[in-house]
């Protein structure tokens, strides 16, 4: 970083630690002599009148779910009547909007004039440059968040905010560094918004592969056969069309949650799995135990190697295969178990639950029900292609070494992700803090034509 741009020729310490030395002519002061900080305000929900009109209300929840430094509304508006109700005010365009609470420390700089509610304290400037102090909290974010106290949930006060520290560097060398960062962080973001469609595109041709494989099989010659399922479409013609029932020894769904209450669990015994264990494809991760006597109450709910275990709630679908070798234990109410009959192997049966095909079904089976629910009707129901058992042996081992070429470009993507996302903010650090000198920096003139 500091071969590539210049330093500035006099340094003094900052009397920060965590920042270190800054430029002599800069000095440290506290936000409330840069900004106003500005309280938010919710309106009674009770009152209609102060709902639906024409100001923009921001939460903590909308700046999460924003991707961009510039917001200008959230999920709802306001009108002036709830405005002046709470006693909130408008926040001015170009103001920095902070989220004090759930999470701390999440930043935009308003587009248009808002309201916030209480989660949100507003910064409005008595002249500095917006832009600057933006990078500077993005940069301070740790900090803001060590601020926090509450027991219930941790929230940075206004006072703390107000007496947080903020570099001055003179206006016209605020704006200097605010236009190289939003130059040269679009950059990067630009190549983070690359390497993210790469993945999603290498995810589509991953699935795809497993869709083809569990759907059509490996000879592209054998003869077809209408399947009658509209979301498998055509299958060789010597392979079977069944529900998942009929490849089944037993489906269960897990216990019902009083079943299971938190003063069961122990430090060791019996292992509990959950959707933990059904994302990550991983049985060694969790840490929750029931006693032998409160197991053998449960055993009913036990797994065995081969087991699927799927997630049943909320992140529905993912399906994992139990191995050879784990810990004696039950699912719990948020997971199903299907115990495999003679026809399907465990590892095929998984595959099939992992394509597209399964996943159209379950969206199709589960309209009307709970969103996100599956229950042992659903997938009871779900039709599956079912090749004859070598067959399904290497068509397991085609789709495992086709993902796993997929999975390493995967790797390498979000790597360089990473390793983006550290030089951006290795960038703000620098520039914010005066360890790079850009006040000479312009954009190339391929930059500039692309700009």
């Amino acid at each position: 970083m500091a071969e590539k741009y210049q330093r500035y020729p006099e340094y003094k310490d900052s009397g920060i630690n965590w920042i270190g030395y800054i430029p002599s002519d800069w000095y440290v002061g506290k936000l409330k002599h840069t900004f106003k900080v500005v309280n938010g305000s919710t309106p009674s929900s009770s009152v209609e009148e102060y709902w639906d009109g024409d100001i923009p209300w921001i939460t903590p929840a909308d700046m999460e779910k924003s991707s961009n430094s510039y917001l200008s509304k959230g999920k709802r508006n306001i009108s002036k009547l709830g405005l002046s109700s709470c006693g909130a005010s408008l926040v001015s365009q170009g103001s920095i909007i902070v989220s004090s609470r759930a999470p701390i420390g999440s930043l935009a700089i308003a587009s248009s004039s808002i309201s916030t509610n209480q989660g949100c304290k507003s910064l409005d400037s008595y002249g500095d440059d917006n832009r600057f102090y933006f990078y500077w909290l993005k940069l301070s974010k740790l900090e803001l968040e060590n601020l926090g106290k509450g027991t219930t949930f941790l929230e940075l006060s206004s006072a703390d905010l107000a007496n947080f520290y903020a570099l001055k560097p003179s206006k016209k060398e605020q704006i200097l560094i605010a236009d190289f960062l939003d130059h040269e962080t679009a950059k990067i973001d630009a190549l983070i918004a690359k390497q993210e469609k790469l993945i999603e595109l290498l995810k589509e041709k991953r699935q795809a592969v497993i869709s083809h494989a569990v759907t059509k099989g490996l000879n592209p010659d054998v003869p077809m056969k209408d399947s009658g399922i509209e979301w498998i479409g055509e299958v060789p013609e010597h392979w079977e069309v069944v529900r998942i029932k009929h490849t089944a020894k037993s489906i269960i769904a897990g216990p019902f949650g009083s079943s299971i209450t938190k003063d069961m669990y122990v430090p060791s015994g019996f292992k509990v799995y959950g959707q933990e264990h059904a994302i990550a494809n991983s049985f060694d991760v969790g840490d929750y135990y029931i006693n032998e006597q409160n197991f053998n109450i449960l055993k009913r709910y036990s797994i065995a190697s081969g087991d699927l275990i799927l997630s049943c709630v909320g992140t529905f679908g993912k399906v994992s295969v139990v191995p050879t070798m784990f810990e004696a234990g039950i699912i719990n109410p948020r997971l199903m178990l299907i115990r495999p009959s003679s026809v399907v192997a465990s590892d095929y049966l998984a595959k099939f639950m992992q394509s597209d095909v399964s996943y159209k079904q379950f969206e199709v089976l589960s309209r009307g029900g709970t969103m996100g629910v599956i229950n042992i009707g659903i997938l009871s129901d779900i039709f599956i292609a079912l090749p004859p058992l070598d067959e399904q042996n290497k068509i397991k081992e085609l789709i495992e070494s086709q993902a796993s070429k997929y999975d390493k470009l995967i790797k390498k993507a979000t790597s360089s992700i990473s390793l983006l996302k550290e030089r951006k903010i290795s960038l703000i650090s620098a520039a914010v803090t005066g360890k790079i000198d850009v006040r000479h920096w312009h954009p190339t003139q391929t930059e500039e034509a692309y700009a």
